[in-house]
């Protein structure tokens, strides 16, 4: 008794084979690796405006995001863009990136919107993590508040507090969740440059 047909084989093969290529090309989707060994030196600007702190590896921007209450509890969801430095002159990769917070801050029982968020990401660790995909939870890593705070892994600039816990999650798609976050490469220039 056979179990396989001579018509099943060469199908067969070729599923192994597309299926070979869909779980490389998933490995890869982000380019290859994280190149950057340094952070920005001066302060950088893409032509959509998003602003990359000197110091900084990247940054994540929401214009705004939606906000609901719930008596003490408080949530923060929404879409943003992450920009990432790269090594190459004037050039930055950027990405859509969703923002999931919350705390315990809520007043009242409110739905409606807030932002903007701005987030500089000041860790090598924290960049890679979020080029290759993978999300970023603030409990696992140094949270600072305000520019002052350098050693801090992520530095929280404007629309969260202290108190937010946060996750960071790059893509925006069931196809980035399948195949890797996939980046653009845009112009970053020197803001006396951008001018």
């Amino acid at each position: 008794m056979r179990l396989l047909s001579q018509h099943s084989v060469p199908k067969l093969a070729a599923f192994a084979v597309f299926g070979g290529l869909l779980v490389a090309f998933g490995a890869n989707a982000s380019n290859g690796w994280f190149q950057p060994t340094h952070p920005v030196e001066e302060t950088v600007q893409t032509r959509s405006g998003v602003t990359l702190p000197s110091g900084s590896w990247g940054v994540v921007y929401l214009n705004n995001a939606r906000e609901g209450n719930l008596l003490h509890l408080r949530g923060i969801a929404g879409a943003g863009t992450l920009v990432l430095r790269s090594d190459a002159p004037n050039e930055c990769l950027q990405s859509s990136i969703e923002l999931v917070a919350g705390d315990f801050g809520g007043r009242s029982i409110r739905f409606g919107s807030t932002g903007p968020i701005r987030l500089a990401i000041n860790s090598r660790a924290v960049a890679k993590t979020l080029y290759h995909g993978d999300e970023i939870v603030s409990a696992d890593i140094k949270v600072g508040y305000g520019p002052s705070q350098t050693d801090a892994d992520i530095i929280l600039l404007e629309g969260l507090s202290q108190s937010h816990g946060f996750v960071l999650d790059p893509g925006h798609s069931f196809w980035d969740d399948l195949f890797g976050v996939a980046f653009k490469k845009v112009t970053c220039l020197g803001i006396s440059q951008a001018r």
